[in-house]
């Protein structure tokens, strides 16, 4: 209890010194000193009535593309499409505020077909293509793998794996925590799967040769 008064007192003394600091410097300068730093700091506002506020975004557009550029509408290519910029705006006769513009450029046109001419439709695919599929797939049908073993006996293959996925590394994941998270366990599971079962055979499926 006594340390927390002691804490309180000590807070209090240290605002009513501060208080005390304000108003000396106050009314130590004569008034006439600080009535002509707020004219000062008026007139100035007043030069400059609308100052527009610098943004990060807006340094992208062409010098020649002001806010409204209507130097190239007379071609029949240039289709014109609004986008919206925000420019903060500082008026002296209001308080701060925030205006909204729009910025018009030429843009590509983009064309709109109804009907479309196709040679075959989606539906129409497995009557054009063979699509023989047995139950159980691949998986019971085996796979025609045959190699000679004394291929690579003098000079050995030499096998380069890269990991790859439709997710591509870097974007979610650096380049080692893919292999790490993804990649390794694929080929872990892989080697145990081959040392258990010597008939098993390890099949490439969607690699790039280089």
């Amino acid at each position: 209890m006594k340390l927390r008064l002691i804490r309180r007192l000590c807070f209090i003394l240290m605002c009513t010194v501060f208080a005390l600091y304000i108003i000396m410097q106050y009314y130590g300068e004569p008034r006439e000193k600080n009535l002509l730093t707020l004219q000062f700091a008026i007139k100035d506002l007043h030069e400059k009535s609308r100052v527009s506020l610098s943004m990060p975004w807006l340094a992208d557009i062409s010098v020649r593309q002001k806010w409204h550029d209507i130097s190239r509408l007379d071609s029949p290519d240039v289709v014109i499409q609004s986008t919206t910029k925000l420019k903060s705006m500082i008026d002296s006769n209001q308080s701060r505020r925030l205006t909204i513009e729009t910025f018009q450029g030429p843009v590509c046109q983009q064309s709109y077909y109804d009907n479309t001419n196709t040679t075959y439709q989606m539906n129409d695919i497995y009557n054009h293509l063979a699509f023989d599929d047995q139950p159980g797939g691949v998986w019971t049908q085996g796979f025609p793998i045959e190699y000679n073993m004394d291929q690579w006996k003098d000079q050995p293959l030499e096998v380069f794996i890269v990991p790859f996925s439709h997710q591509d590394p870097g974007w979610i994941k650096t380049f080692e925590k893919y292999f790490t998270t993804e990649t390794k366990p694929n080929l872990d599971a892989t080697l145990t799967t081959l040392n258990k079962r010597k008939e098993a055979r390890f099949v490439y499926s969607e690699v790039s040769f280089l």
